[in-house]
């Protein structure tokens, strides 16, 4: 049985970070981000910081905000990925 795969190709139509609790290691969501060419896609584009300040992030079809401030600090990880759109 001889079989033959054919390979997916998708139109690439941007970048995100996915935004996930150090802590808790929950995912809080998504967000939009610019093109960086410094930063690889994936594990190795991983960076972790303290959010200050409240987020708008994208959780499914919702825009939430993910509440942080000085007296209370979030640490998150965010991963780097494409954002891929229709199949080409």
């Amino acid at each position: 049985m001889n079989a033959t795969h054919e390979r997916q190709v998708f139109e690439h139509v941007g970048f995100f970070e996915e935004v996930m609790n150090v802590h808790t290691g929950n995912c809080l969501g998504t967000r939009l981000v610019p093109e960086d060419k410094d930063r690889p896609c994936g594990y190795h584009g991983q960076r972790e910081m303290t959010l200050l300040a409240p987020i708008q992030i994208q959780r499914g079809h919702k825009t939430i905000t993910v509440q942080a401030s000085k007296q209370r600090p979030l640490t998150v990880r965010t991963t780097y990925q494409f954002l891929c759109g229709r199949m080409i």
